[in-house]
């Protein structure tokens, strides 16, 4: 339940601790119901994946503290040393070039400039607007190549950093997967996603997909656990192609649903990208002037005067026959005459 004074982002992170809790409660209940038929007894454990990501998730967004206003800076590890050569402790706040430049170093050192793994490093970044992760050379078996174009399994990984805004964002253009996942974004408006298979966008507070690019090359989008209520908010028209599946399991759109159900909004999905894609590739037909087929008629036959056209045919033909018969007439008492 909501409190007095909170602004909308704590309201929202209140409600989805609520929800969830409510999920996971009603997913145990069913669960053990299944088990009590299957085989008469239920232990009680956290074995499924499902309840167990969800036990993740819960106790993750536990761990946030509602009651301090919302910070904007970039807070990570302090890994500043003191006079003795040791390290500080605790932690400090970052400029977002200090940030980048770090996460860099950090990578290098590792010899994996494959994955970017940022969720390991344990920052909080409120906001993704205005930083730029560059493509890096990857270096495996082989030539040095740009990572995603050549070889699979590179990423970027930005889960439970306390993300709120992407803004504009840039991330590199091809990638294998993309995880923000677990985070706290509402607003997707003005963000190009790089061409990634798997988009990983569970457990945020999305409500809607308008304003944001998706680019050919993603097949999977999950989405599970967000706040999308009607169907248009999926702004079907600027999904991809390529798009394979898209998640929505656990969106008030998708309450109730069972898994057959979900698996025709699936497919009612895709069909709908490919309709609107095909009839975006059909030409439009040229409006062109009507050419006259027939002699312009005389105004006097349009407007029905002297009889109109077709009372004159008409005319014509019985006067031709009163004429034909009157000749015919004259010539049979013509010659009755004569036999007289």
């Amino acid at each position: 339940m909501s409190k007095a004074g909170e602004n909308e982002l704590t309201k929202l992170k209140r409600e989805r601790i609520e929800r969830l809790e409510r999920t996971l409660q009603d997913s145990l209940l069913k669960e053990a119901e299944q088990q009590k038929r299957n085989s008469g007894q239920f232990k009680g454990s956290l074995g499924n994946d499902e309840h167990r990501q969800l036990k993740e998730a819960l106790d993750f967004f536990k761990e946030d503290d509602l009651s301090r206003p919302i910070s904007d800076k970039i807070i990570g590890p302090n890994d500043k040393k003191n006079d003795w050569g040791m390290l500080v402790g605790g932690n400090r706040e970052y400029t977002k070039d200090e940030f980048m430049s770090k996460v860099y170093q950090v990578h290098n050192d590792k010899r994996d400039l494959k994955n970017i793994d940022i969720e390991s490093m344990r920052y909080t970044i409120p906001s993704l607007d205005g930083l730029i992760f560059r493509p890096l050379f990857y270096i495996g078996e082989g030539p040095i190549s740009y990572f995603g174009n050549t070889y699979t399994g590179c990423g970027i990984n930005l889960r439970r950093c306390r993300i709120h805004t992407l803004g504009n964002v840039q991330f590199p253009p091809v990638i294998d997967e993309l995880k923000i996942d677990f985070n706290d974004i509402t607003d997707l408006r003005g963000v190009t996603f790089p061409s990634c298979r798997h988009l990983f966008l569970n457990y945020n507070l999305i409500s809607s997909l308008v304003g944001c690019v998706f680019p050919e090359g993603i097949e999977f989008i999950y989405l599970h656990a967000n706040l999308i209520s009607k169907f248009d908010d999926l702004n079907v028209s600027s999904l991809p192609m390529s798009l394979k599946q898209i998640h929505l399991s656990g969106n008030p759109l998708t309450e109730g649903m069972t898994q057959e159900e979900l698996e025709m909004l699936n497919r009612k999905i895709l069909y709908k990208i490919a309709k609107t894609r095909y009839r975006a590739k059909q030409p439009k037909p040229e409006l062109v002037a009507p050419q006259p087929s027939a002699p312009l008629l005389d105004i006097d036959d349009l407007l029905g005067l002297g009889g109109g056209l077709r009372r004159k045919k008409s005319f014509n033909f019985k006067h031709k026959q009163y004429i034909k018969h009157k000749k015919t007439i004259k010539r049979r008492n013509i010659k009755n005459i004569r036999r007289k």
